[in-house]
């Protein structure tokens, strides 16, 4: 059986990859300077370590795709829904979707270790002006605070800030046909709108129902995105799903294995991480 999340580093970025990963290791937020910020020499380590990957990666990306073109490997993880998922969905069904990918993202930045270092050390960015890097301690939660909407703080994963994208990859099992999934569905495009609907932030008041308040454990509330414009590339496959429905779940639910792919378009030494 699939676990809903099975964190995974793809590519073949062997030494280079690991020598990025122990540069991120030892960026610790220490006293070495006296300003809080990290200290030269593990700056210049990271920067090793970016290095090397692009050393690593920069002979072979003819034949490798958007990630390799900027010399990275990607990040992996996969999510599971189970439910409807209805064409042109209305705010109340895109947020049913949206809780139960929270819980699962929860669990994805509690478990990964730079997730972990992100929210209790806070992460270096790009300058608005893309020429220095500045040091952000509490990113965690001003994220959180630049997305409230209503009684809500939604927390994205892929950001713009981070320099950061996404391929996504979708399985659709249903109690049909493959090819019904259109038929007795709607349209799949506006099926797959709502799915990505609710992987991103609702940025206005009318986008989550009103008069809702976050349930225990959803402040704040993680999503995928930032915005859907993040997504540079998706796939969609059907296939019939076998297993009968249980008690109480209709026969047309779909049930969903969403492959998340993440990767950075440039390189910095707070979405190392990412690559």
């Amino acid at each position: 059986m699939l676990e809903s999340l099975n964190p995974a580093r793809r590519g073949t970025g062997g030494a280079a990859g690991r020598l990025a990963i122990v540069a991120l290791q030892h960026l610790r937020l220490e006293q070495g300077n006296g300003s809080g910020m990290p200290h030269p020499e593990r700056r210049r380590s990271v920067a090793a370590g970016v290095s090397g990957m692009r050393k690593a990666h920069g002979q072979d990306c003819a034949d490798r795709g958007f990630a390799c073109r900027i010399g990275v490997n990607v990040v992996e993880f996969r999510m599971i829904y189970e439910g409807r998922l209805p064409s042109n969905g209305s705010p109340t069904e895109k947020h049913t979707i949206r809780k139960v990918f929270h819980p699962q993202l929860l669990k994805l930045w509690d478990a990964d270790p730079m997730l972990k270092e992100i929210k209790q050390r806070g992460v270096e960015i790009l300058d608005p002006n893309r020429r220095r890097i500045e040091y952000h301690p509490a990113y965690f939660g001003d994220l959180a605070m630049k997305h409230r909407n209503g009684a809500f703080r939604f927390l994205p994963l892929v950001t713009k800030e981070l320099d950061l994208v996404c391929i996504l990859e979708l399985l659709i099992l249903r109690r049909e046909n493959p090819g019904d999934l259109v038929k007795t569905g709607g349209d799949i495009d506006n099926r797959i709108k709502t799915l990505f609907d609710a992987l991103r932030v609702p940025n206005r008041p009318d986008e989550i129902p009103a008069g809702i308040s976050p349930a225990a454990g959803e402040d704040p509330f993680y999503c995928l995105l930032e915005d859907d414009s993040l997504i540079v590339d998706f796939k969609v496959s059907a296939d019939r799903l076998l297993a009968p429905p249980p008690p109480g779940e209709a026969e047309t639910n779909v049930h969903i294995l969403l492959t998340v792919k993440i990767m950075p378009t440039v390189m910095t030494t707070g979405n190392i991480g990412f690559s």
